[in-house]
């Protein structure tokens, strides 16, 4: 087997194939595992036939030098890390130069002020039937369904959201809205604020419910969601005043910062990233079934690394949403399944014998785990981007 080694250089990619060369070049990389792992239970020897295929992509170099030792710390933002991220990597190749897109402006714009506050979702469905439903709910809460002590609060989004909203609406450079500034500002005074004002809602409901005889076990269908009385009038509140609560919050940190330098770094993004569009965009959505680790998860993933593969070979970095509960070295052992976490797959390699993806993730510096072959089941989205001359 030729070797074929997918770099960044001086700028340019320096090894590119066609989309139907990609294909083709996923399924030799799928024969070449399979036939190391005939050879049986040598590791040794595993490893050997690995290697003689001496595959190895390696696209990290499209990413600002600070990438993968970013931290999101103590908030749900997993996703605006890989999406911005994805953006900088498609600048770089659009342009030749590094630019850093602020994780904190499109957190902030996109997920706190969205326009339907995400951030408040899975207080529409505390209550909801898990038991009848429990996939069901995992996808509408974004936490496990036993949880409870922050279930005021969920902070997920969508990755492929966050880049469309970052193309329509740009966002400032990461030293121009800092991330660190924005944490400070967000668990010391926003989340204790934004979680007393849905406390203190909860508290007004069911003092109305106990008033006036409501039973939470009746049930309303409101524009298609299935809620209690304490969930609907959490419904109005997001719409009222937990949505000033968050204006009036958010605008006291920005008041901190150059706003007039934010808009111009927003609206010159706006502008570069303007032919910038989203190229595979694959949800597993409700199909999405748990599968241990192992040959098993491995035969399952096939499909996704072969998604994966096509656009790492086209010199494409992707984003992907990854059930992390369980999965050795992330620390979520004991969590419960699924448990979603957004990363940036960057390249490919073999370790021990082992397809493993290259990826740059949010958890600060040598925090950059490698997704396994065996191990690529678990995950439920894809997502690249493509510049203006990319298909």
């Amino acid at each position: 087997m030729r070797r074929a080694h997918f770099a960044l250089l001086s700028g340019a990619i320096a090894f590119m194939v066609s989309r139907a060369a990609a294909d083709d070049f996923g399924s030799q990389i799928e024969a070449q595992v399979a036939a190391a792992k005939k050879l049986g239970a040598d590791a040794a020897k595993e490893k050997a036939a690995a290697a003689a295929t001496n595959f190895d992509v390696d696209l990290s170099g499209q990413f600002p030098p600070d990438a993968k030792s970013l931290n999101q710390l103590q908030v749900g933002s997993c996703h605006d890390f890989a999406s911005t991220a994805l953006l900088e990597a498609a600048y770089f190749r659009r342009y030749g130069t590094h630019r850093t897109v602020s994780k904190a402006d499109l957190y902030i714009q996109s997920t706190l002020l969205g326009d339907d506050y995400a951030i408040n979702r899975k207080i529409y469905f505390d209550d909801f039937d898990k038991a009848a439903h429990p996939l069901y709910a995992e996808y509408l809460t974004g936490a496990p369904a036993t949880s409870k002590p922050d279930s005021l609060m969920s902070e997920g989004e969508s990755m492929v959201k966050d880049f469309e909203y970052l193309k329509a609406h740009g966002a400032a450079a990461e030293d121009t809205v800092p991330y660190e500034a924005f944490y400070a500002a967000y668990s010391g005074v926003i989340r204790p604020s934004l979680q007393k004002v849905m406390a203190e809602v909860d508290e007004q409901n069911d003092a109305n419910d106990a008033r006036n005889g409501v039973s939470r076990d009746q049930k309303y269908l409101i524009n298609g969601k299935t809620m209690d009385s304490r969930q609907l009038g959490r419904e109005v509140a997001v719409q009222t005043r937990l949505g000033e609560a968050n204006r009036a919050l958010v605008n006291r940190f920005y008041d901190t910062l150059d706003r007039p330098k934010i808009e111009r770094e927003r609206a010159d993004l706006r502008e570069k990233s303007k032919d910038f569009r989203v190229g595979l965009n694959w949800d597993v959505g409700a199909g999405y079934r748990i599968v241990p680790d192992g040959s098993a998860c491995e035969t399952a993933g096939i499909p996704q690394k072969q998604m994966v593969w096509k656009e790492l070979f086209a010199g494409r970095p992707v984003m992907i949403a990854v059930d992390i509960a369980g999965m050795k070295g992330w620390g979520y052992e004991n969590a419960a399944r699924p448990s979603w976490h957004a990363i940036d797959v960057v390249g490919f390699s073999f370790i021990n014998g082992w397809g493993a993806f290259r990826t740059i993730n949010s958890w600060g510096e040598g925090r950059n785990i490698p997704i396994y072959s065996y191990q690529f089941c678990r995950v439920g989205a894809i997502a690249s981007v493509l510049t203006g001359s990319e298909n």
